[in-house]
């Protein structure tokens, strides 16, 4: 068993480097068609909930943390978060 171990090692600890760039290129090609031919041949009629492309949300689109912020300020107003806020931060009884 000790000598299969010895024979197999060097042969699992080559270089791996062809093999990566292989499975990169690979994964780059398919992710390319899967891309191009989505662009092509989806119906926005057969995604559930689809509400275009000029939807509100649009302007946090490379915004950093502007999401957050204005979740924080709506939390501010909403019942529901309020209640899980004071929830989080109650002491908790114990019966």
């Amino acid at each position: 068993m000790l000598s299969l171990s010895c024979a197999v090692g060097p042969v699992l600890a080559g270089d791996t480097r062809q093999a990566n760039a292989e499975g990169k290129a690979f994964a780059d090609r398919l992710n390319t068609a899967f891309v191009k031919d989505a662009a092509k041949h989806v119906d926005p009629a057969a995604v559930p909930n689809y509400q275009g492309t000029e939807v509100p949300q649009t302007k946090y689109y490379g915004s950093g943390l502007a999401i957050e912020d204005e979740a924080r300020t709506q939390a501010g107003s909403d019942p529901n978060a309020q209640y899980i806020s004071k929830a989080r931060t109650s002491p908790f009884k114990v019966l």
